[in-house]
């Protein structure tokens, strides 16, 4: 699903931590794939920040540190987040109910 010019994508990515940016200034679009009740976030990959892919890897750690206006972490300061599974349950509502009153607060918060 397409997100620019759309309610969803005109709200706030996250939280001030990311300055005034939306959703869609982050994403071209969404996919669907089961109910956000049902997802695990998780972020990180094992091995994926190899020998021949850490330059690379600083390169983008920096552009968006820097785009989020935070200190620049070193190389064994962000590794560690990417280069392995780490999981946040319960970081999305957890039933049909509360994902109804939670799109409400932000249509509210929004687009009153």
């Amino acid at each position: 699903m397409d997100i620019k010019d759309t309610p969803f994508g005109r709200i706030p990515y996250f939280n001030d931590l990311y300055g005034k940016m939306k959703w869609e200034d982050v994403a071209d679009g969404i996919i669907y794939y089961k109910p956000c009740y049902e997802m695990v976030l998780t972020i990180g990959i094992p091995g994926i920040v190899s020998a021949d892919f850490e330059e690379e890897f600083m390169r983008r750690i920096k552009i968006y540190f820097e785009a989020m206006d935070r200190a620049v972490p070193t190389l064994e300061e962000a590794k560690p987040a990417y280069d392995r599974f780490v999981s946040f349950p319960d970081t999305y509502p957890q039933n049909p109910d509360s994902v109804k009153k939670f799109i409400r607060s932000l249509m509210v918060k929004y687009y009153r």
